[in-house]
């Protein structure tokens, strides 16, 4: 099948022969499993966000889902991470983290 809509996004900071990430859009899509976070193969992608509990909100107000939820722990170093996993319309699963 081939999709209806398809554009191309560079990674920042890796010029144009650096990595980067494919987002097409399809007229008519097969059903899948929800997602979860623990599956075999692509899981999720991750956003450093500077506000994790805004990110989220803004997340769900566009029509995404809540999976979990926000989370801060300290790790060894004495850093703070906060992060959640949130999915988009199309539930994929996304990851917001912030560190401080």
């Amino acid at each position: 099948m081939r999709p209806c809509a398809a554009f191309t996004v560079a990674c920042p900071a890796t010029g144009r022969t650096g990595p980067t990430i494919e987002i097409y859009s399809y007229q008519r899509s097969e059903p899948r499993l929800p997602s979860v976070a623990n599956r075999l193969g692509f899981a999720h992608i991750a956003f450093a966000v500077d506000h994790v509990a805004g990110a989220r909100e803004a997340v769900l107000a566009a029509g995404g889902g809540a999976v979990g939820d926000v989370v801060t722990l300290i790790t060894a170093d004495g850093r703070h991470v906060t992060w959640c996993y949130v999915s988009d319309p199309e539930d994929n699963m996304i990851e917001l983290q912030a560190w401080s």
